[in-house]
């Protein structure tokens, strides 16, 4: 439906009409996830001791990925959390690794894949097939 309302805005000939179309096209986020697209209880589960350095998945996602990788090597975590989430966070780890490897450093995961250069998007798919093998 996008797509339809930016061709008639496009296409209007008043401003008027424009005007009303663009009330349609503002990108607001939403006041219950604050623009991070996940569930209240995912936003609920946090990794580490929140007065410690602990954050959620929107926090984490929002850093860097070198500071994203730093802190994933550094959480503290209980010998119980270790082993549920071992197989994850080495597989999360090896992923973020390819992108320091292509030097995507200072991109952050939940960067919208649309903002990103040309070369950064070849770089991400040259991390993929470094990833697959």
């Amino acid at each position: 439906m996008r797509p339809n309302i930016e061709r008639r805005h496009r296409e209007a000939e008043s401003d008027t009409s424009r005007e009303r179309f663009e009330g349609f096209m503002r990108e607001v986020p939403c006041p219950a996830c604050e623009g991070s697209r996940l569930k209240p209880v995912s936003m609920a589960v946090t990794l580490g001791e929140l007065g410690n350095g602990g954050m959620n998945i929107a926090a984490v996602c929002a850093l860097p990925i070198n500071e994203t990788a730093q802190f994933l090597r550094e959480v503290d975590l209980s010998a119980r959390e270790r082993q549920i989430g071992e197989r994850v966070l080495k597989e999360i780890q090896e992923r973020l690794n390819f992108l320091l490897d292509v030097g995507l450093d200072y991109l952050s995961l939940d960067r919208p894949s649309g903002s990103l250069s040309g070369g950064e998007a070849q770089r991400i798919r040259l991390a993929t097939q470094i990833g697959a093998g």
